[in-house]
């Protein structure tokens, strides 16, 4: 036999919602043993309506704190039941709630709560749900409690079902302005208790211009700031307060053009134990004679910015599960190289714990000898040098970026997309980039494709006949095609 489920519906001025929470409580698959309503001193109609529901069963507590938290303590004092499925006067409940989160902690006693994904709904103002990021109808996904992602954020909702002996053990929730629910995992986790997640939304959470989760948000930093204080430098929350990383480090040469030599870079910060970061910045200093050509980084958030031979990458960790939070994100970086022997490129890793103190890592990675091709010299019809083509897929539409002199008016920047012709080769006129190309790579994976000369610098070309003629004594790779 199963646990007995007391429902203690929390309510402040919510008469105009209580009738629909009310109702979807009584409509459970699984029904309660007791349901009460906890009115904290409501000046509205939530008396008359919570009268109406007498009959089937729905007990009226009248009190006076004017502080959800209390009333939340007050429904442990009053309920008879063995665990208790806290709702919101102001949300509603899907059928399956009671059932689904009350066999996860009938599974296991281990368990202190247990939770689950909720699906928005509200007459809020727009401005209101584009504050909150999520629209009607979205569903708003929890993750599972690892205590690593708990120290970010709160994710558990009040909307649980609570073991009544444990909230009793732990001297219920305490007063807080704000996330005085976070408080309470915290305080269950750190006791030794675990909580249950169920994926799937099993109550409504309604958004409008009163609702706590607006209008707390003025009091959450300062309460925050009380919460780290108060539980996070004891010995259980160590391990996921102090975060330690390491620079996890690939190099890969390309195939040489021209005055360089393109070299792919991989940079993947790593977290070394159960602690995760909220954010990590990546500065990457380049040597002389080492020039940037593009880069791209796999974490969504990621912001990347270059300036005088620095790279910064700032790169924001997610909180869902643990494993996808210690998956590293990935800086891959298309340089290319202009000496034979350049110094060690200097990467810089660093980032908070939960206390805001600092930490990094800084290392070199070294870049090989090359030997670097001599640069294209001459003109080709008007502009200063030479064009190059990458042998690609045919029909592959094809992104080709180019590097300019240090001294030219313009930085890197990639040119218009072209795509191979039906033998795979892909042509560019130098009068596309007239201030002068020094190089020109294929953004990607250039180690996989043939980055070729067209012709020879000595033999401008003027006509599609003569471009032939040189493609045919002078190109260094097997080419067909138009110019």
């Amino acid at each position: 036999m199963g646990s007995r489920v007391s429902v203690v519906v929390t309510c402040h001025n919510y008469g105009r919602y209580l009738r629909e929470c009310l109702e979807s409580v009584l409509a459970q698959d699984r029904p309660a043993d007791e349901v009460i309503v906890v009115d904290d001193a409501s000046t509205d109609d939530t008396p008359a309506i919570a009268a109406e529901y007498a009959p089937f069963g729905v007990r009226y507590e009248r009190v006076d704190f004017r502080d959800a938290c209390l009333s939340y303590n007050h429904g442990i004092t009053i309920a008879t039941g063995d665990l208790l499925a806290y709702v919101d006067a102001d949300n509603a409940l899907m059928p399956r709630f009671i059932e689904a989160l009350a066999a996860r902690l009938d599974a296991d006693p281990h368990l202190a709560f247990a939770y689950s994904d909720r699906r928005w709904m509200g007459e809020a103002p727009v401005a209101a749900w584009e504050e909150i990021g999520v629209r009607p109808g979205d569903i708003g996904r929890s993750y599972p409690p690892d205590p690593a992602m708990l120290v970010h954020r709160n994710f558990i909702d009040t909307m649980a079902i609570v073991r009544r002996s444990v909230a009793i053990e732990l001297g219920g929730f305490r007063t807080l302005p704000a996330l005085w629910d976070y408080r309470f995992w915290i305080t269950v986790l750190e006791a030794g208790y675990g909580g249950g997640y169920v994926a799937e939304p099993l109550y409504y959470y309604r958004l409008h211009a009163s609702n706590m989760i607006l209008t707390s948000r003025p009091q959450q930093r300062g309460c925050l700031h009380v919460i780290r204080r108060e539980h996070f430098a004891k010995p259980f929350w160590q391990p996921y307060t102090r975060p330690a990383l390491t620079l996890r480090r690939g190099l890969l040469p390309g195939r040489g053009v021209p005055g360089g030599m393109p070299l792919h870079v991989t940079l993947a910060p790593e977290v070394t134990g159960s602690a995760v970061p909220a954010a990590v910045t990546l500065t990457v200093t380049l040597p002389p004679g080492v020039e940037f050509l593009n880069w791209a980084c796999d974490a969504a958030e990621a912001r990347l910015a270059v300036g005088g031979g620095t790279l910064v990458a700032a790169i924001t960790y997610p909180v869902p599960d643990g494993e996808a939070a210690r998956r590293a994100p990935t800086v891959a970086m298309t340089l290319i190289q202009r000496v034979p022997e350049p110094a060690p490129l200097t990467a810089r890793l660093a980032w908070e714990d939960r206390f805001e103190g600092a930490h990094h890592h800084e290392g070199d990675l070294a870049l090989p000898p090359q030997a670097i091709p001599a640069p294209l010299q001459g003109h080709l019809d008007g502009a200063p040098l030479q064009a190059i083509a990458g042998q690609f897929a045919p029909g592959e539409p094809i992104s080709l970026w180019a590097a300019f002199p240090p001294d030219a008016a313009h930085a890197n920047v990639p040119l218009p997309s072209i795509e191979a012709d039906a033998t795979g080769t892909v042509y560019l006129d130098t009068r596309l980039a007239p201030q002068g190309l020094t190089a020109l790579v294929a953004q990607g994976e250039i180690a996989g494709n043939q980055v070729v000369l067209l012709a020879d610098p000595a033999e401008p070309l003027a006509t599609p006949a003569q471009a032939h003629t040189s493609r045919a004594r002078r190109i260094v790779r097997r080419l067909r095609g138009r110019h």
